[in-house]
């Protein structure tokens, strides 16, 4: 179809889901593979966040992914990790309102009114964006590549800057509410339609 580089396909990235009988763990630090010549052992680099799930009581589950990275020269492992909890009985419960600007937190019947200022910051990059297309629109005329970039990198920066003022403030209501040992409820965001008689 000429839509190829090449006269003929290739195979850029290969990724292989495994079973439980395909891999098996050997220690934290080596990994048996299943291959059409027999098994292999691989030794495997951790890293910080699978051992924060080991040390947490976590186990690994039967199935992985294994990705070839040729530019590397290495196979990645995407393993899954999983818990076996009970269930959660709360002494008392935190309820949030979440709004555009401020979140507001009932606590023991004191609320707590916790300032996000999200629309100040929405409205500073709606002006930053404003302002850079009336200049790129002059001179490079309207929807040019340059104001493109930089729309897509103010955007990311944006989003990343409110993404974290969220983990933030959940993160806190998390920890009070797990402190009290209590369960968060959260208002119904999807309305249902009323029921008719």
């Amino acid at each position: 179809m000429g839509r190829a580089r090449k006269p003929y396909p290739e195979v850029r990235s290969v990724s292989i889901w495994l079973d439980d009988h395909l891999w098996r763990a050997e220690g934290l630090t080596l990994v048996s593979l299943a291959t059409h010549r027999g098994r292999v052992r691989v030794s495997v680099e951790l890293n910080k966040h699978f051992l924060r799930y080991v040390n947490r009581g976590w186990r690994l589950a039967s199935e992985a992914k294994v990705k070839l990275d040729h530019k590397e020269r290495r196979l990645i492992f995407y393993i899954t990790f999983k818990k076996e909890v009970s269930e959660y009985k709360p002494k008392d419960y935190v309820t949030v309102d979440v709004n555009e600007d401020a979140e507001a937190v009932l606590i023991d019947g004191v609320v707590y009114l916790l300032e996000t200022g999200l629309s100040k910051v929405t409205l500073g990059y709606y002006y930053r964006r404003k302002s850079i297309q009336e200049r790129y629109d002059r001179i490079y005329g309207s929807g040019s590549r340059p104001a493109r970039r930089i729309f897509k990198r103010l955007s990311n920066k944006e989003r990343t800057f409110k993404r974290e003022i969220r983990w933030k403030l959940a993160a806190l209501i998390v920890r009070e509410a797990a402190r009290r040992q209590a369960a968060i409820v959260l208002e119904r965001l999807g309305r249902e339609p009323a029921n008719r008689i």
